[in-house]
């Protein structure tokens, strides 16, 4: 049975009514818990191969959401990109941990800071453009 440090279950009231988005942020949370899984059980190996999915999928996401938040013109784009390429170092740190004699306080710790990261970026900081999007 597999193990977790970390899980997020995705709840309603994450979505921003946008269907591309909300894919793949959909995809990312549970990129997060593959992750979670892999590291519960001390698979390092996998989880290095994990993280890089997850940092793969992010960048995919975030390019695609900045060109939308330049389309719609919101305010704090610029900010909000700072955070995304925070969230990328943060994951690219935990990749790294896990390739590199990981120790399980240090991933651990990794892991929880990128799903604090991550959840800060789909609860509150997608949120702030949410009345920007049109709607599907």
């Amino acid at each position: 049975m597999a193990s977790k440090i970390g899980f997020v279950e995705w709840q309603d009231s994450f979505e921003l009514g946008y269907q591309p988005l909300d894919d793949s942020r959909r995809f990312l949370v549970e990129s997060l818990n593959d992750l979670s899984r892999a590291l519960g059980d001390g698979d390092y190996s996998e989880g290095g191969r994990l993280s890089l999915r997850f940092i793969n999928a992010a960048r995919r996401h975030f390019a695609r959401e900045e060109d939308i938040l330049e389309v719609i013109e919101f305010p704090g784009r610029e900010d909000h990109k700072a955070h995304h390429g925070k969230l990328i170092t943060i994951a690219k740190n935990l990749e790294k941990l896990c390739q590199d004699h990981p120790d399980p306080e240090d991933v651990n710790r990794g892991f929880l800071e990128l799903m604090n990261m991550l959840l800060d970026d789909v609860i509150q900081g997608d949120q702030d453009f949410r009345d920007y999007l049109p709607r599907d």
